[in-house]
């Protein structure tokens, strides 16, 4: 390819091999990862500027090698970042917190989850990444995670109840909470919460009073994040790595995985904090409910929700369900003369095919 040809073509044919690359278009036809990918590129290039042509991936309006290679690194990400919160790890994480103080990280980090299974909350928007501050709005002192603020209780009939002193729980109904800072964009988005009388245990609104009652009790400023605990030396912001911690703890003990095992340890590094966004997804779409209203919902712009579905045990019972013919479909299982069609008896590990066969044939 001579020097002539537009910086932009030359982009374009490096960036279509690079789909390749995606697509597994090697000689071992294998799917190559972000890093492997990216060597391969760099190989390419070495090509071109020993022949004296520029690096295809500079002085280009659009660098298309660049998008594709961020593609696929934030695929990955996902894939390997995020794991399921399952019903039984909520049940282990409750029996937690009914064993330990109110005040406690484990009791703080088992109302966040709660609550994050309604509001699919992302990590700034309620932990800090270290437990001696906050991350601020900007230049200001104004926290960029919740506080009292943004959590506004109702009585029946929407009514506000008084903001300045905690209600009793008796008198709330719903809460709303105000979404000042949000990755999408949409600051200052108000979303309703009501009471789960069915499943109290497992109630926003009672784990979204529990958080300020705790921060209350804490004597935490109003302007500070509610995400806080009793920690050794007073008011302490719960983290990232106290919820990752946590989570993998739980699983470990939930699933009997080895830390010190390494396919067990890699099962449980895919446990964080945003493992509670893709429980409240999954629970949603685990419900049937529409994909606008989890995008709506959970506060997507898009439907990238999607990545964040799993294939559970869930999602397995219902393909089961899915699976079932309607009996007023299904032909009676009798024969020509009425009588029932013989059933083979359970396979044994001793059994030949011929002999299998000779059954098969009897029957």
């Amino acid at each position: 390819m001579g020097g002539q040809v537009h910086p932009q073509a030359r982009n374009y044919l490096l960036a279509c091999y690079a789909v390749s690359l995606v697509k597994g278009d090697t000689i071992r036809g294998r799917i190559l990862r972000h890093k492997t990918i990216k060597k391969y590129l760099d190989a390419a290039v070495k090509l071109f500027v020993r022949r004296g042509i520029a690096d295809p991936r500079k002085a280009v309006d659009t660098d298309l090698v660049k998008i594709i290679l961020d593609a696929v690194k934030q695929y990955e990400a996902v894939d390997a970042r995020r794991a399921m919160i399952s019903d039984e790890m909520i049940v282990d994480i409750l029996r937690r917190a009914a064993k330990n103080h109110p005040d406690s990280l484990t009791a703080a980090l088992a109302d966040w989850i709660v609550l994050g299974q309604y509001t699919g909350f992302r990590l700034s928007e309620w932990a800090q990444e270290v437990c001696s501050a906050y991350a601020r709005v900007g230049h200001t002192s104004d926290a960029s995670a919740m506080t009292r603020d943004d959590f506004v209780f109702k009585g029946p009939n929407g009514r506000t109840l008084d903001q300045h002193r905690l209600p009793t729980f008796e008198d709330i109904e719903s809460v709303d909470i105000f979404w000042r800072h949000q990755k999408n964009g949409d600051n200052g988005e108000d979303i309703e919460y009501t009471r789960n009388r069915q499943h109290p245990q497992l109630c926003g609104v009672a784990a979204a009073f529990r958080i300020v009652a705790r921060a209350t009790r804490l004597n935490n400023p109003s302007h500070h994040p509610l995400g806080v605990y009793a920690g050794r030396n007073g008011i302490t912001f719960i983290t990232g790595a106290d919820t990752a911690l946590f989570l993998r703890d739980v699983a470990a003990t939930v699933f009997n995985l080895d830390p010190t095992k390494s396919r067990d340890k890699a099962a449980l590094s895919r446990y964080s904090a945003h493992s509670i966004r893709v429980r409240a997804a999954n629970i949603l779409h685990r419900q049937g409910m529409s994909d606008s209203y989890i995008q709506k919902r959970l506060r997507w712009k898009s439907t990238t929700f999607l990545n964040y579905l799993r294939n559970t045990i869930y999602a397995a019972d219902k393909h089961n369900t899915a699976m079932g013919i309607p009996n007023s479909h299904l032909p009676d299982l009798l024969d020509r003369v009425g009588q029932p069609i013989p059933r083979f008896r359970p396979l044994r590990t001793t059994d030949s095919f011929s002999a299998l066969a000779a059954a098969a044939s009897a029957a």
